[in-house]
């Protein structure tokens, strides 16, 4: 590329434009490189150049009377090409974080310069990245981009861009972040049930489709419903209190939300019943010998201080040898009797 400046005087006519002529070394004839019209500008990019022959240019102005005496270059030019190595600049829209929809289509955009032209390559989590049905490829120097086309939420990623020629390396990255709804929440459970309660839990989803978590709908329904109520529909806690009706049985659900929408929900396996916890009766009081004869004997007994949480009590009478360790039950069935 050639850079002159006017001359100081265009001979009483305004200059025109510029003849550009070269003579290859070893050789007395200058060629006119800019055959057909003049140059407007103070500079021009000499083509058809062979790599390895020695030059020498030489500048004419011209005005409306014709070409004037000659500038010429003091040195001879030498045909090669400039190696620089590459370098890779993002589009200010990809330095931050590039945030799109599920099925939107998300844009990677920058630019490479280099010489000779860079390879350019596009990866993530160490898989190189090529041309298909989502994704677009673009390579039009110095512009580059990669565009991921009906994006999906697992699209979302860091991003490397990697541009190498023979005279160096560099790289950029980008962090695409798709929206989507959040996964299923973890861990449901019911716990605590009474007659007239329980507590229902669960933990956060393993994605929360790249937002944040807004609030948690918690359901339920009796097994002979086929529709949910809702118990609360703008949880922030991952803990709530469910009121029951005695006797009645219940299966919950919930589903976690960001500004994308609800998520899929998850259910309960198995029905929960409301009554109060039954646990095991206390030991019965005051067990005496009320009658002995040679081949029975005829036992009392007082029901326990503590029931269980249940009234509905059954006794089991077993014995032992006096020398044994071990006991046997005396009969069959159950003793309701005390």
């Amino acid at each position: 590329e050639l850079v002159w400046t006017k001359p100081l005087k265009d001979g009483g006519s305004p200059i025109r434009g510029y003849v550009v002529e070269c003579q290859k070394s070893g050789t007395a004839q200058w060629s006119r490189i800019n055959k057909d019209e003049l140059i407007r500008q103070c500079a021009f990019t000499v083509p058809g150049l062979i790599e390895g022959n020695e030059y020498r240019f030489r500048i004419k102005a011209a005005n409306i009377v014709g070409e004037g005496e000659p500038r010429e270059l003091p040195e001879t030019v030498v045909a090669k090409d400039i190696l620089s190595p590459p370098e890779l600049e993002l589009d200010l829209t990809c330095r931050d974080i590039i945030t799109v929809r599920v099925g939107q289509t998300a844009r990677i955009v920058g630019k490479v310069k280099g010489r000779p032209d860079p390879d350019i390559t596009w990866s993530r989590d160490g898989k190189v990245l090529t041309k298909d049905k989502r994704i677009e490829i673009i390579h039009e120097f110095p512009h580059i981009e990669l565009q991921l086309k009906a994006a999906v939420r697992t699209d979302h990623g860091k991003y490397l861009i990697s541009a190498k020629n023979s005279s160096g390396h560099a790289q950029a990255s980008a962090v695409v972040n798709v929206l989507d709804r959040p996964g299923p929440c973890q861990n449901l459970k019911v716990s605590y049930v009474t007659k007239d309660s329980c507590m229902v839990s669960w933990e956060n989803p393993e994605d929360n489709g790249g937002s944040e978590i807004t609030n948690y709908i918690v359901e339920y329904r009796q097994p002979n419903q086929r529709g949910w109520s809702i118990v609360s529909a703008d949880l922030t806690k991952r803990l709530i209190k469910a009121h029951l009706v005695e006797n009645h049985e219940y299966f919950f659900r919930v589903c976690a939300e960001n500004k994308v929408g609800p998520g899929p929900v998850v259910e309960t396996k198995t029905p929960i019943l409301a009554i109060n916890p039954v646990e095991r009766p206390g030991e019965p009081e005051n067990l005496h010998i009320a009658e002995i004869g040679k081949t029975f004997v005829y036992l009392k007994w007082r029901r326990p201080d503590y029931d269980g949480g249940s009234p509905n009590l059954t006794y089991h009478v077993e014995r032992k040898l006096k020398d044994s360790d071990e006991w046997e039950r005396v009969h069959k069935g159950s003793i309701k009797e005390t």
